[in-house]
């Protein structure tokens, strides 16, 4: 892991921007764009360092990242889970957020969208409402306030984008 999260020095900060300009130029080619990624991280490596990092909630954590990815069309919610992973549904909610940065229902919020929006793009004639139903939302509305929280707009609306763009891309 990064020693420090913080890149302090304007020189530094000026080396990336640079960097991250040159990589923005989409007339380069792949090859080219991933060096120029491999030169930022190797500027954040140097100034910020790096630190062995070891912890055996990692693992746990992956055990539970897999058993969401199977189980996210079920009814899966705080006490469900701690139980099975013989947790209190407090520190396994405290050992959660710590590591991902936000809450299970969050994260199983925007796992099953991502479900969602694969089905919707992968399905022939696939139906909105029960396509959601499928993925693991309980109610219409809970879906429909979780997807706009995400991607800002109706999930009707990114889906007619969608179509557009790969309309566009043929």
């Amino acid at each position: 892991h990064l020693g420090s999260p913080y890149v302090t020095s304007p020189e530094v900060c000026k080396k990336i921007r640079d960097a991250i300009k040159e990589f923005e130029n989409s007339s380069l080619p792949v090859l080219l764009q991933r060096g120029y990624v491999n030169v930022v991280l190797g500027i954040l490596c140097e100034q910020c360092g790096l630190i062995e990092f070891y912890d055996a909630d990692v693992y746990l954590m992956k055990d539970i990242l897999n058993y969401l990815e199977e189980n996210y069309q079920e009814e899966v919610d705080l006490n469900s889970l701690s139980k099975k992973f013989g947790y209190s549904k407090y520190y396994f909610s405290r050992m959660f957020n710590r590591f991902f940065r936000f809450s299970l229902n969050e994260y199983l919020s925007r796992l099953r969208i991502r479900r969602f929006i694969y089905k919707m793009a992968t399905e022939k004639n696939p139906d909105i409402i029960s396509t959601a139903f499928d993925c693991g939302f309980s109610s219409w509305q809970t879906f429909y306030r979780c997807f706009k929280k995400f991607y800002g707009i109706s999930p009707k609306k990114y889906l007619t984008n969608m179509k557009k763009n790969s309309r566009s891309l043929k």
